[in-house]
């Protein structure tokens, strides 16, 4: 069997960034489902909520504006 890129199958697994990021949306309060490296649909509704309160593009995605905002944020709290 020949996958075409567009048709292979998308295997999600926990990725260690991911679940770090969700640990960082937990501790600021939002509600993400369990920190299993892996984005879900609570994990985007929780990043899609910590956007609109930063006043970030709704993306859904840990994307770098995003990131940034988040380890500015609780990575400041996290070391003080």
């Amino acid at each position: 069997i020949v996958l075409e890129p567009a048709s292979a199958p998308v295997l999600e697994s926990p990725d260690t960034r991911t679940a770090y990021l969700q640990r960082l949306l937990s501790r600021g309060g939002y509600a993400i489902g369990p920190i299993d490296g892996i984005i879900g649909k609570k994990t985007r509704a929780g990043i899609r909520a910590f956007q609109l309160a930063s006043g970030i593009d709704q993306t859904g995605e840990f994307d770098a504006p995003t990131v940034a905002r988040l380890r500015s944020i609780f990575e400041a709290k996290a070391a003080a």
